[in-house]
């Protein structure tokens, strides 16, 4: 499914976190949105995914899903979002808990969906019991288990060690090519973003717009760290973060 964002405002009271931003995200693509810490990026995910309203303009989806889907978008949180007194298993069969399937429909979601995820073993164990990296697993999981043409992450491997959250980079894009849903993700990481992205939306300072698109043009087979295309993009990335974090500086500055 497509995802049109229409020239959107969205403030906290007296303070403005959107303003006239407008994005197209087409079908089947992953998009990456980075920007200056506080100018929105998490507050845009939720817009997306219908947790917020936002103030004026339009966040709309085009497109018929998979008769399979229970639900056209999905969340991923930063910070896993488990029940602790439920099972890895039961923790994915939340969002089943308010669709009529039968018994066996709904073990067969919960079993595909930890095992894409490669935590069938793991079922019967508690969050308490899980390294970081399964227990975002287990989140990615119940994320899939509704089959989604949406997928919004909010930076969902920041919370883990590096070597994890590089297996998890590869696993998603996995899931991706297996089900090829629309991904939409808000990362700090400069390099996680040119390794798992077809398009890179850098962010303004806040009132957040949309600053610079960058496509990412080596195929995702190509993508090492060391890769120039790619080190050449995430250095145009950092420099343009870093402008909009000196400028908000020095707005700050000249209101004081």
């Amino acid at each position: 499914m497509d995802i049109l964002i229409d020239d959107v405002r969205h403030a906290y009271d007296r303070l403005i976190v959107l303003n006239s931003l407008s994005l197209d995200i087409p079908s089947g693509e992953i998009v990456c949105i980075l920007g200056p810490s506080g100018c929105g990026k998490s507050t845009l995910l939720r817009l997306i995914a219908g947790l917020e309203v936002p103030d004026s303009g339009r966040i709309l989806t085009r497109g018929n899903p998979s008769p399979r889907t229970l639900h056209p978008i999905a969340i991923v949180f930063q910070d896993f979002a488990l029940v602790p007194w439920r099972s890895v298993a039961k923790n994915v069969e939340l969002p089943l808990e308010h669709h009529a399937l039968s018994a066996q429909e709904r073990q067969r979601r919960i079993w595909s969906a930890l095992q894409q995820v490669k935590l069938t073993e793991f079922a019967h164990a508690y969050p308490n019991r899980l390294s970081g990296g399964m227990r975002q697993r287990t989140g990615l999981a119940r994320a899939l288990v509704v089959d989604p043409a949406i997928l919004l992450l909010d930076e969902p491997f920041s919370a883990i060690d590096v070597g994890t959250r590089e297996l998890l980079q590869r696993d998603f894009l996995r899931l991706w090519e297996d089900a090829r849903f629309t991904g939409v993700c808000v990362t700090h990481d400069v390099l996680e973003a040119t390794q798992i992205a077809h398009r890179i939306v850098i962010l303004s300072r806040r009132p957040a717009r949309v600053r610079t698109i960058f496509e990412v043009a080596v195929p995702f087979i190509d993508r090492r760290e060391d890769h120039p295309t790619l080190v050449a993009l995430q250095q145009a990335i950092r420099e343009i973060i870093r402008e909009e974090i000196e400028a908000g500086g020095r707005e700050l500055e000249g209101a004081s």
